[in-house]
């Protein structure tokens, strides 16, 4: 669940946020336009794939949480998934009534042709940088994961 600031939040916090986050999000469209389009896949569904792809085989109730969707949105969106060949059911070696989900070999190269396409997009600009530009960024990759993981 995201905490909000309070309105005691010291003014610099406030304005850093308010020139940092347009910036965020004009970047993270640009990476979900750099993606393969010609694969149709939703944002949501190469999301889902890059957890199971990070987190191995899970239930679905277990990808749902970690995606922050209700259990029968997700069940519609691994059908999907699975019609197209890209995710995979196996029953659960635990728990009879379940199944567990996982990327297929064509879910996997799929998704890392995502990875690439939108890393080679974002090559690109970083070589437009200077030295000094890229090493600040470099530099602030773990403030962003800690904000981003908080």
């Amino acid at each position: 669940m995201p905490t909000y600031a309070s309105p005691f939040m010291p003014k610099e916090s406030v304005e850093l946020a308010g020139e940092l986050r347009p910036a965020v999000f004009r970047l993270a469209r640009h990476l979900r336009q750099a993606r393969a389009d010609t694969e149709e896949l939703t944002p949501s569904q190469l999301s889902a794939m890059g957890v199971l792809a990070r987190e191995g085989e899970l239930q679905i109730g277990e990808l749902a949480a970690q995606e922050q969707v209700r259990a029968p949105s997700m069940t519609r969106l691994v059908d999907h998934l699975e019609a197209r060949g890209l995710v995979r059911r196996s029953p659960s070696p635990t728990d009879r009534r379940a199944c567990l989900l996982g990327l297929t070999e064509q879910g996997m190269e799929l998704l890392e042709a995502n990875r690439e396409r939108r890393n080679q997009w974002l090559a690109a600009r970083l070589e437009k940088l200077t030295e000094a530009e890229r090493q600040t960024l470099h530099a602030a990759v773990p403030i962003l994961l800690k904000i981003a993981e908080s």
